[in-house]
């Protein structure tokens, strides 16, 4: 998510930090559903086209499941999150390299099920 505002609908004017975050997931366990949203728990059908408009309230949903996990089970879901970096030469954001935490989440999948990294 990238902190600019949208003047062309909320007429939001030099307010903004420029920042942006990040999330990735890591791995073959994708969220089944992912959502942009003006408020907690609440999306519109894609169809509808709905801006973020809140000013003080845009959220991002990621859904895994329904999911069965069976007693003593276990589910692993990998997520790399944080702050972008911001490119010297145009002032764009840009996702760090998360490649070592998938090199964890390989090790990981190695230990034996009473062991953790």
């Amino acid at each position: 998510m990238y902190d600019i505002g949208n003047p062309v609908i909320l007429g939001e004017q030099n307010r903004f930090s420029g920042l942006a975050n990040f999330i990735e997931w890591i791995g073959d366990n994708k969220p089944n559903l992912v959502y942009f949203s003006n408020k907690e728990g609440q999306f519109a059908e894609e169809k509808e086209r709905v801006p973020l408009y809140s000013k003080d309230n845009r959220v991002i949903f990621l859904q895994w499941g329904p999911r069965p996990i069976m007693p003593q089970g276990r589910d692993y879901i990998i997520l790399a999150i944080g702050m972008a970096g911001t490119d010297p030469k145009n002032g764009m954001p840009f996702k760090p390299d998360v490649g070592w935490i998938r090199q964890i989440s390989m090790l990981s999948s190695l230990m034996p099920d009473n062991q953790v990294l």
